[in-house]
Parts: C-alpha cells; sequence; structure tokens
C-alpha cells in the first residue's frame, strides 16, 4: 500500500525524513483510487531497477506482499488484464442482497472476508527491546507461539505458515500483520502484532463476494478461494467462546496482559 499516494497512517510509509538518507522508489507514486495490480507493479519496477544497476548501485527490494517481490525476482510473465465491470457488480449485488459490507482496505495485504461472528482477533503490544535483533519472520513466531498452544488444546493442530500465517493441513486459518514503531522520547518504541483467525466461514458467501485474481492463484496448487481456508470448527467441537477463554488462559501463562480476544 505504500506506492499509493495519501495513505501514510498504518501502512509502514517512510517518512521524508527517513527518505532523506538513501533514495527511494515507488513511494505514493500511483493515485489512491487506482487499480494497480501485480502486473503493474512488474512495468514499474522492472525499468526502476534496471535504471538503479546502470548507475552501478545495488537496488534495495523492500515491501510487503510476498506475491509482488516473488513475481519479479522469478520474473513472472503476466499479460495485461481488464476489470470484468459486470463480475464485479454482480457481486456487489450478491453483497448488499446479504447484508456483506464491502469496504477497501488500507493497510496492505490481500482481500479478506471477515464474519465477525465467525471470527477471533486480537492485538500484541510489544516493547521493542524485547524483539531487538529479530527478524520478520521471527518476530510473527514469537509473538503467536502461545497461540499454537492454545489452538492445540482445543483440538485444533495448527503452525506456522510462510511468513505470518497460521494454517492447518487442510488450508488457512488465519494471518497476522506487523509493526513497528520507533522509539519516541522516553518510550523504548513497540511492535504492533495483529492476528485475524476464522472460527467458522460461510464459504457460499465467500465465492459469491471474493474471487481471487489470476495473479494471486498463480503460486497456489489449490485454485479456489473457498477450498484454502480450513476454520477452526473443522477440527474441534468447542464454541468460539470457549477457543477465546482457552486463548486467554494461555496468554496469561506466557506473560501476556490483557483480556481482550
Amino acid at each position: 500500500m505504500q506506492i499509493y499516494q495519501g495513505l501514510d497512517i498504518a501502512t509502514a510509509k517512510p517518512t521524508p525524513e527517513e527518505q532523506e538518507g538513501v533514495p527511494h522508489h515507488l513511494i505514493g507514486c500511483v493515485p489512491v483510487n487506482a487499480a494497480f495490480s501485480v502486473a503493474d507493479y512488474l512495468a514499474l519496477a522492472k525499468p526502476t531497477i534496471a535504471e538503479i544497476y546502470h548507475r552501478k548501485h545495488l537496488p534495495v527490494l523492500v515491501g510487503g506482499t510476498g506475491l509482488y517481490v516473488s513475481s519479479l525476482l522469478s520474473n513472472v510473465q503476466l499479460a495485461p488484464t481488464t476489470q470484468d465491470a459486470a463480475l464485479r457488480q454482480k457481486f456487489l449485488e450478491y453483497a448488499k442482497e446479504h447484508g456483506i459490507e464491502v469496504v477497501r482496505r488500507d493497510t496492505g495485504g490481500g482481500a479478506m472476508f471477515i464474519e465477525p461472528q465467525n471470527t477471533i482477533t486480537y492485538s500484541l503490544y510489544v516493547p521493542e527491546p524485547v524483539v531487538a535483533g529479530l527478524d520478520a519472520r521471527q518476530c510473527y513466531q514469537f509473538c503467536d507461539m502461545w497461540l499454537l498452544e492454545a489452538l492445540a488444546a482445543c483440538g485444533v493442530r495448527a503452525h506456522f505458515a510462510g511468513l505470518n500465517d497460521i494454517a492447518s493441513a487442510a488450508g488457512k486459518i488465519g494471518g497476522a500483520a506487523e509493526r513497528r514503531f520507533p522509539a519516541s522520547g522516553e518510550g523504548p518504541g513497540c511492535l504492533l502484532h495483529h492476528d485475524t483467525l476464522a472460527y467458522a466461514m460461510n464459504t457460499e458467501h465467500l465465492q459469491h463476494v471474493l474471487r481471487p485474481s489470476k495473479e494471486k492463484m498463480s503460486d497456489k496448487a489449490v485454485k479456489s478461494a473457498s477450498k484454502r481456508v480450513d476454520p477452526m470448527n473443522s477440527q474441534t467441537s468447542c464454541t468460539r467462546a470457549q477457543i477465546v477463554d482457552c486463548m486467554l488462559e494461555t496468554a496469561s501463562r506466557f506473560g501476556v496482559v490483557g483480556n481482550t480476544i
């Protein structure tokens, strides 16, 4: 989301001061209301990297979603795509008919389908010194280690997948996002870690309002979004409330302070 103009909050976009020391590219260069795909990203990134090499400098690739990075590094060839206005309208009409609210996600990452009554979500604020020296993958696993123990106690077998996902052998249960906040004044700075997990999922609604692009599914063995999701209730008879109680108890044993999940 850093590529969009105006999205300066909750996207970890480097500040003007941070950009003074090292030249940054493709930051805030796309209007916020413009459609932007992996193909568009490759069309901008490839000549930018070539120009940096031409100046005999080494480009450093930094970003959020791995799809963009892997597409660039693997030199994936993507054909130009056009939006299907009729299909989009069909999805929007279905969403309105069934009381599903469609909103634009400002904080990066892919599309999400969330049913509040079937979702478990929480945030952790971790003092920066606690996670100092850990890379991104280590931070995600450090913050969610207690979660795997809590899920196991409820009969849900889960593991870390990719950079920031929680998954079972059958599919994705949920995912996490993080942002680091630098020290300010006397404060030590902190890491904000947030998880969104599926307890249950109405796959019928999912299929009618969310259809991942061919780009998004290009590296997936399973081509159906609904079949890639494995909510907790597929493995356990525990209610959502029982799982939340177990998570709270487990978190407290790991030293987490707070009681809102």
